[in-house]
């Protein structure tokens, strides 16, 4: 599985850190509390600050690469999810879980007081959580290629009426939804009976559902009910079933 980086979203969220970090701890803030705490002086803010800020933008740019990494990741699996939410849920976990965990430990080691570690696990809040903001809003876009949504086809033609990357476009009613291959990174695939009294195969990449030019025309396939009647257009596979990836007029979705 390729993973998709908008690297112009890394950099602006990198850039964010550091304008949150500049008011957090300005005097207009939090700034005189935290130098309180940590017995600074002006001068002693001054001296080293380039070399500081330097590499704690280096640091934003890890952080905001791996935020943008796990989110397509978790994107890949929360499929109900749109992308900005994910990154946003992404976000706050990663603080949670590992940002805010470990500032507190080093805090209650070094005997910090609760002011302290409340000012320092806050900026890390916001600072991830407009990250994911960042990230979320930009999407992937500008790292997803036009095209290639799914691995080449192999060639010859299909074990149906329909050639190869054939578009087709049809309605039917849901009757089962197999959702064993998408364990092992395969489709879901789903049943339709026709108007006409014959049978179609839908199938929905699972992982690599972001990849798709029509994903957001693609119903939630894991949990489409029996019974349910769907409207489905998309190319010829291998195996004469339909998949509506390939291209932004590509859909599959509920009929009312």
């Amino acid at each position: 599985m390729e993973i998709m980086v908008n690297h112009l979203a890394v950099f602006l969220a990198a850039v964010s850190s550091m304008v949150v970090g500049g008011l957090w701890y300005s005097q207009v803030l939090f700034g005189k509390q935290w130098m309180e705490e940590m017995k600074f002086t002006e001068a002693d803010i001054k001296d080293g600050a380039m070399k500081a800020m330097i590499g704690a933008f280096i640091l934003s740019l890890l952080t905001a690469w791996v935020l943008a990494h796990t989110t397509y990741l978790s994107s890949a699996f929360f499929t109900e999810m749109t992308f900005f939410q994910t990154a946003l849920t992404t976000a706050f976990w990663l603080w949670l879980g590992i940002s805010m965990t470990t500032h507190v430990t080093h805090a209650l080691f070094e005997q910090r007081t609760l002011r302290h570690i409340l000012i320092s696990i806050g900026n890390r809040f916001v600072t991830i959580m407009v990250m994911g903001l960042i990230i979320g809003w930009m999407g992937v876009a500008s790292a997803t290629p036009p095209t290639e949504a799914l691995p080449p086809l192999p060639s010859g033609t299909p074990a149906g009426n329909e050639e190869l990357g054939t578009i087709q476009e049809t309605t039917g009613t849901v009757s089962e939804v197999n959702t064993e291959q998408a364990a092992l990174d395969g489709p879901v695939r789903v049943t339709l009976a026709t108007e006409d009294g014959g049978e179609v195969v839908v199938a929905i990449p699972s992982m690599g559902l972001p990849l798709c030019a029509a994903k957001d025309n693609i119903v939630d396939a894991w949990n489409l009910p029996v019974g349910a009647i769907i409207e489905v257009r998309g190319g010829t596979g291998p195996a004469g079933e339909i998949v509506p990836c390939d291209s932004p007029d590509h859909y599959m979705r509920t009929r009312e």
